[in-house]
């Protein structure tokens, strides 16, 4: 029996899902993947701030890929970020907007 997962790898500049299918707990096959531009370190600077219109990006893509999820009967969603987004010293506020 297999079951669709969704991995979403929330980059600097770029966020994309890949849609994989998992066959028992040690074969993944890549069934499809999208990608959007994000930058969500644009212009974060030394005080390491996400900016709110690297957050709306950040949003739209995402909401996106919640779409393309139910869209393919995914089951399971894990979500990877980048270190832009785990050293942001705003990264508690964006994360609960996500």
């Amino acid at each position: 029996m297999s079951k669709r997962i969704a991995v979403i790898d929330l980059g600097s500049n770029s966020a994309r899902v890949m849609l994989m299918e998992a066959h028992g707990c040690n074969h993944y096959r890549l069934l499809d993947e999208i990608q959007e531009p994000v930058r969500i370190s644009e212009n974060m600077g030394d005080e390491r701030i996400i900016k709110p219109s690297a957050i709306n990006r950040v949003l739209v893509a995402l909401k996106s890929f919640k779409r393309f999820c139910d869209v393919n009967d995914v089951s399971i969603i894990l979500g990877i970020a980048t270190a832009a987004l785990r050293t942001a010293k705003n990264r508690a506020q964006v994360l609960s907007v996500i």
